[in-house]
């Protein structure tokens, strides 16, 4: 039994010895690895820090490769603890059977004293060991759990990179809807301008032509009443010249003249004589076939309108004459017209809803063409009404009374020409 004890404490003395010599240079040379690696990826991890998103996805796959070999590590640590908790136990029993002995056989073990010093010595080599496997093992834990909290910084810090970068394109893609709406009411805008002022040009050219085609049919003050009150009130006026005029012969020209040409002639002359009667300010009323009709004092009334009418009659005159003459030399037929004047009360005004014209009513209009009836071609024949007004400002011969149809006798005047100066 004893053998077989002091067989057992050599064969463990011997081991030990040899296991640690072989264990610690290892540990040494891993400690020193770890810590250059560790020194070495903490400053490659503080440069990389401000790299882009894929330099940061390659250094995490690094940290975890290098996770996985401390892991790796770690185990192969984990085992040789656990075969040094196994010889550590193994030594226990033997170091409590050795002091069981050496209660028993104190003198025995004296002269074992240098072996068991050795022992001891072993003893505290491994459990140094030990210690040192350990602290490495928790400077490992510490080193991966930093490795981890860097790499959830770093994971941290991308997610607030990739959010700023999804939050700018967001702004961007806004900034630039917003412009485009901008642009896009601007350009609406514009183009409603652009066809609010066409337009607007267009209307106003529309009321142009139809202000020009109103005043055509109606005065101006009777027109601007009707535009703006709706109607026009048929209105007294107690002095007012009224011009007939008629050509001579129309009936026999027209059956001489093919009707294209007639109409021709006759519209001809007519927009002459609407020039005279603006030039003198004096209203046309209307025309009825070959008769043109004239009124001066409507709608204002105006004590100065009863010599322009009757100096526009001559100027009618004069114009019908130098027309002949032209016809003449071109061996065409001619016109000649004879006109009368009438100076008296009327009513003047619009009336009915459709084809708005404006009229005179009144004795004064029958008189007036029973002027012109009564005078010669080429002649200006005015009442006596008329002579009163006129008779300081042109030269008229006296025709005397003369009947008129349904009136009684009416003394009557040519006018020969106005009075010098005048």
């Amino acid at each position: 039994m004893k053998r077989r004890l002091w067989i057992l404490l050599l064969v463990v003395t011997l081991t030990h010895p040899l296991a640690a010599q072989k264990s610690k240079p290892d540990s040494a040379t891993t400690k020193k690895k770890g810590w250059r690696l560790f020194g070495n990826k903490k400053n490659k991890e503080l440069e990389a820090v401000s790299k882009e998103k894929d330099k940061v996805s390659d250094e995490k796959k690094k940290v975890e490769n290098e996770k996985q070999f401390l892991e790796w590590k770690n185990q192969n640590l984990s085992s040789q603890i656990d075969a040094l908790d196994a010889q550590k136990k193994a030594l226990d029993v033997q170091q409590h059977f050795l002091d069981s002995q050496l209660i028993v056989r104190n003198q025995s073990l004296k002269l074992m004293s240098e072996e068991q010093m050795k022992t001891q010595l072993t003893l505290l080599r491994q459990k140094q060991l030990l210690d040192s496997i350990s602290f490495a093992k928790v400077i490992d834990s510490l080193k991966i759990s930093d490795q981890q909290k860097i790499l959830t910084q770093k994971e941290d810090q991308l997610r607030r990179q990739e959010a700023e970068v999804e939050l700018q394109q967001s702004q961007r893609n806004l900034l630039i809807v917003v412009v485009l709406g901008i642009l896009v009411v601007a350009l609406g805008i514009y183009r409603s301008l652009l066809n609010v002022k066409k337009y607007s040009k267009i209307i106003e050219e529309e009321k142009n032509k139809s202000e020009y085609l109103l005043l055509n049919i109606l005065p101006k003050e009777v027109a601007d009443e009707l535009k703006k009150s709706g109607a026009a009130e048929a209105k007294h006026y107690e002095e007012v010249s009224v011009l007939f005029s008629d050509f001579v012969g129309f009936t026999f020209l027209a059956e001489k003249l093919p009707p294209q040409e007639l109409v021709a002639e006759l519209d001809y002359c007519f927009k002459r004589f609407d020039r005279i009667m603006g030039n003198n300010k004096i209203e046309k009323i209307k025309t009825i076939g070959d008769a043109y009709m004239a009124a001066g004092g409507v709608p204002v009334p105006d004590s100065d309108a009863h010599v322009r009418i009757v100096r526009a009659a001559l100027e009618l005159q004069e114009f019908i004459e130098a027309r002949k003459q032209q016809r003449l030399h071109e061996n065409l037929p001619f016109f000649e017209a004879r006109v009368g004047i009438h100076t008296g009360e009327v009513v003047a005004g619009i009336v009915g809803e459709k084809k708005f014209a404006f009229d005179l009513w009144g004795d004064t209009v029958n008189i007036a063409s029973r002027m012109e009836s009564a005078s010669l071609p080429g002649k200006v024949n005015i009442s006596e009404d008329t002579y009163e007004l006129v008779k300081a400002h042109f030269i008229c011969s006296n025709r005397g009374k003369k009947d008129i149809k349904n009136r009684g006798e009416k003394g009557m005047y040519f006018v020969e020409k106005e009075v010098l100066g005048d």
